[in-house]
């Protein structure tokens, strides 16, 4: 008389050699996450600053009694801060600040004094130099950086 079906056995190794496959196979997708991740996170910090630049640029055509005044984004560490003047000045109601998250800053900032300004009535760049012109955003924890140039008028693209 035959037997039909699988030993114990049989089951056991191909369970185990299935579990082998399996962990080899989620190595490699738990480190593309990961990095997705970061990614997302410097892309969500770049929204922000670009926040800043578009809040910045566009106030340079609101008249402030009937002249057009230039604005400006300054850089620091933790936060962006968009202004309005030719000075970046700490503390001001019309400041509007975009904190950076925990363990992420901006450094390598290309910028006369940190700050990003822009002229009055056009929403370009004071002072934009092509080859100069530009920041990076570091994630502390990794020691990652990620890149960005500035064209004239304020729009940031990756590096």
């Amino acid at each position: 008389m035959r037997r039909t079906g699988f030993t114990l056995i049989e089951l056991v190794i191909v369970v185990a050699i299935l579990g082998m496959m399996f962990s080899m196979i989620r190595i490699p997708w738990g480190s593309f996450f990961v990095k997705n991740d970061k990614t997302m996170v410097a892309g969500r910090i770049n929204e922000r600053i670009y926040a800043a630049y578009i809040k910045a640029a566009s106030r340079t055509f609101l008249e402030e009694g009937g002249d057009m005044v230039p604005a400006g984004v300054f850089f620091e560490e933790g936060k962006v801060t968009s202004f309005v003047g030719d000075v970046y000045l700490s503390g001001l109601i019309e400041n509007e600040e975009y904190l950076l998250p925990s363990g992420w800053q901006v450094v390598d900032v290309k910028f006369l004094n940190s700050t990003l300004l822009f002229v009055a009535g056009s929403g370009e760049v004071f002072n934009w130099a092509t080859e100069s012109s530009g920041f990076s955003i570091l994630n502390t924890g990794t020691g990652e950086i990620f890149s960005y140039e500035v064209n004239n008028w304020g729009v940031a693209d990756e590096v």
